[in-house]
């Protein structure tokens, strides 16, 4: 997998992930790399981003982060993925 700058990683098409259909994005791929949300040191990190590769060789990135608006809910997280390479 080649580098993603910050340019093409802003560029990246999200779409949310229920928790309940979270598995149907992580059944038969193979994590490939994972980096940090946020940038500053000394600062916890935001969240991470999981880059997956499928039996096909097609990569996608799943972002996990804090939910900024719903953090008195049970799962107070945010679920997002992206097709890479696109």
């Amino acid at each position: 997998m080649a580098f993603i700058d910050q340019n093409t990683y802003g560029y990246l098409n999200w779409k949310n992930v229920s928790p309940a259909d979270l598995y149907k994005h992580l059944i038969d791929r193979t994590i490939i790399r994972v980096d940090p949300l946020g940038d500053k040191p000394g600062v916890p990190a935001e969240g991470v981003v999981i880059y997956l590769r499928d039996y096909y060789g097609n990569e996608t990135a799943l972002k996990v982060n804090a939910s900024e608006f719903d953090a008195d809910s049970e799962i107070p997280v945010v679920f997002s993925t992206a097709k890479v390479g696109e």
